[in-house]
């Protein structure tokens, strides 16, 4: 969108001769821009609902000659909305489970000429609720695991005769859990890289006979870890473009016995970018709808 002869860009809607841009709604021979709604002959915007020879926007609810809006369930000559369960001449709503003649609502499980809620687990004749493993005549719940007979609940694991939870891993006769890897007739568990013989874990890269773990890179015989670029013999690592012999990293377009990197678009035995539109050879820039042999 250059302009011919010049340093300056021409937006599509550029005014001719001119370095100000024009947008498709500009006004013509006019510097402002004019939106599709805009009013004729006016620097002010109307919208799709704007009221015909006024500055203000109509709804698709507005009541007619006048600045409300009317919602679709509008009371007919009124300015409140009426919901869809509205009671009929009243102001209220009416919610599908409201009871008849009533401003109350009444849900699925009201108790009828109530004005109390009944749960599904209801108690027949009552206000209380019961839950599907609810004592028979009582006002507690039983528990799938409850003790018959009793207001406690034992669990699956629960030890018979008593009122403690026996874990899978529980000792038999004991108060203790034990888990999958514990020590036998210890109360200490045991994971399963443990070192035999002793409370402490072993991880999979363990140096045998030591406290210390082994990473996958780990330099033989040594406490530290060698990763995959490491240079052998050091300490330290070698990236994927390091400099053979060196301490520095080369990256894929490094010029080559230098520690400056080489851009794709660099000028041959150059420091300085050629641009995919660089005159060649010259430091300047060519657009694509520059003056051709500019």
């Amino acid at each position: 969108t250059h302009l011919k002869g010049s340093g300056k860009n021409l937006s599509p809607t550029h005014l001719k001769g001119s370095g100000k841009n024009l947008s498709p709604t500009h006004l013509k021979g006019s510097g402002k821009n004019r939106s599709p709604t805009h009013l004729k002959g006016s620097g002010k915007n109307l919208s799709p609902t704007h009221l015909k020879g006024s500055g203000k926007n109509l709804s698709p609810t507005h009541l007619k000659g006048s600045g409300k809006n009317l919602s679709p369930t509008h009371l007919k000559g009124s300015g409140k909305n009426l919901s869809p369960t509205h009671l009929k001449g009243s102001g209220k709503n009416l919610s599908p489970t409201h009871l008849k003649g009533s401003g109350k609502n009444l849900s699925p499980t009201h108790l009828k000429g109530s004005g109390k809620n009944l749960s599904p687990t209801h108690l027949k004749g009552s206000g209380k609720n019961l839950s599907p493993t609810h004592l028979k005549g009582s006002g507690k719940n039983l528990s799938p695991t409850h003790l018959k007979g009793s207001g406690k609940n034992r669990s699956p694991i629960h030890l018979k005769g008593s009122g403690k939870n026996l874990s899978p891993t529980h000792l038999k006769g004991s108060g203790k859990n034990l888990s999958p890897t514990h020590l036998k007739g210890s109360g200490k568990n045991l994971s399963p890289t443990h070192l035999k013989g002793s409370g402490k874990n072993l991880s999979p890269t363990h140096l045998k006979g030591s406290g210390k773990n082994l990473s996958p890179t780990h330099l033989k015989g040594s406490g530290k870890n060698l990763s995959p670029t490491h240079l052998k013999g050091s300490g330290k690592n070698l990236s994927l473009t390091h400099l053979k012999g060196s301490g520095k990293n080369r990256s894929p377009i490094h010029l080559r016995g230098s520690g400056t990197n080489l851009d794709p678009t660099d000028l041959r035995g150059s420091g300085k970018n050629l641009s995919p539109t660089d005159l060649r050879g010259s430091g300047i820039n060519l657009a694509a709808t520059n003056l051709r042999q500019w």
